[in-house]
């Protein structure tokens, strides 16, 4: 089952204990708070124990991952190489 995107009116008290309790699980907010809500769902029968959360999203080997950039000089190198 894919992630879907909602909008939801909450407490600003709660929005910025979350983005700390995530920043001391070195998660982001909403990975914190999938992961509360997994929990809490399990514990009351909504969704059953054995439920695994979706993985990243960006999984896999994505394009350019650790190319370096290339800047002025290299393209300058790259075009006199080129015009030899």
């Amino acid at each position: 089952m894919p992630r879907s995107t909602r909008a939801f009116r909450i407490d600003d008290r709660l929005l910025e204990a979350l983005d700390k309790l995530a920043m001391k699980s070195n998660i982001s907010a909403n990975k914190y708070l999938e992961n509360l809500l997994m929990s809490h769902t399990k514990q009351v029968g909504e969704i059953p124990m054995d439920t695994e959360p979706l993985g990243d999203p960006r999984g896999g080997k994505r394009a350019n991952s650790g190319r370096p950039k290339k800047t002025e000089s290299t393209d300058e190198t790259d075009r006199s190489d080129s015009e030899n």
